[in-house]
């Protein structure tokens, strides 16, 4: 309470001449009571050092809330910061994850026992998937055929038989082996003899490829199909 007096009389200094009534201010003093005009708090020890612990206290509780606000300003930033950086991230709840990057995903397949020898650059595709379709899309010079050049180097040191639709010749060029490759194309004539009547042994061989080689029509006069098949299939008898 001195103090607060002193500090009073501190800011009041420069008007304590347009008071006409100097006032008097009780000071407490080890429990007695003494009576003080303002130019006396002023200049008294005891009065100047309760102002001075007023002002130390005052700059303490000050630097203490300081640093209790910027901490816990810093908290909750970090926190609404935190929560706010979840809720604007995308929740999977289920189904399938889209990634670019193919170690993780082989990496994921290699903890689930599920990769394959077979490599497509850093991504193995999945264990005997080589079986199944896959479907490679993109404009002139994407990588479509290196991609099948890949599996094909593939199924070569492995071994597999395989059957590759080559229209431009391009794999023929790359990958023919005499020895063990065949070529079926009547326009080439390292293509492989085959003979019709030896690839039908039974007479059922012969009902299916006369009706697979003459469909019957839906306008025309079936006498001409029917007698096409009959011939193809006495060829037999």
């Amino acid at each position: 309470m001195n103090g607060c007096i002193y500090w009073w009389c501190t800011t009041l200094e420069g008007m304590r001449d347009l008071i006409r009534s100097q006032p008097v201010y009780e000071i407490q003093y080890y429990g007695k009571t003494f009576r003080m005009n303002a130019a006396q708090v002023l200049h008294d020890k005891y009065m100047i050092w309760c102002g001075e612990q007023l002002w130390s206290a005052f700059v303490l509780a000050s630097v203490v809330a300081l640093v209790i606000c910027l901490i816990t300003f810093f908290v909750v930033s970090w926190i609404l910061g935190r929560q706010g950086k979840q809720q604007s991230e995308n929740e999977i709840t289920g189904g399938r994850q889209l990634t670019d990057n193919p170690k993780e995903v082989a990496r994921m397949l290699k903890k689930d026992g599920k990769d394959s020898d077979i490599r497509i650059g850093d991504l193995p595709i999945i264990r005997d998937s080589e079986i199944q379709n896959f479907c490679l899309h993109g404009t002139v010079g994407a990588g479509k055929s290196e991609v099948i050049r890949r599996l094909a180097n593939y199924a070569r040191q492995r071994g597999d038989m395989v059957v590759i639709y080559d229209r431009s010749g391009e794999f023929v060029k790359s990958y023919y082996d005499p020895s063990i490759d065949k070529i079926l194309n009547p326009l080439d004539a390292r293509c492989a003899a085959w003979d019709l009547w030896k690839e039908c042994l039974t007479q059922p061989d012969f009902d299916n490829t006369a009706n697979t080689l003459i469909p019957m029509g839906t306008k025309e006069d079936p006498f001409w199909q029917g007698s096409g098949r009959t011939i193809l299939r006495k060829r037999h008898t």
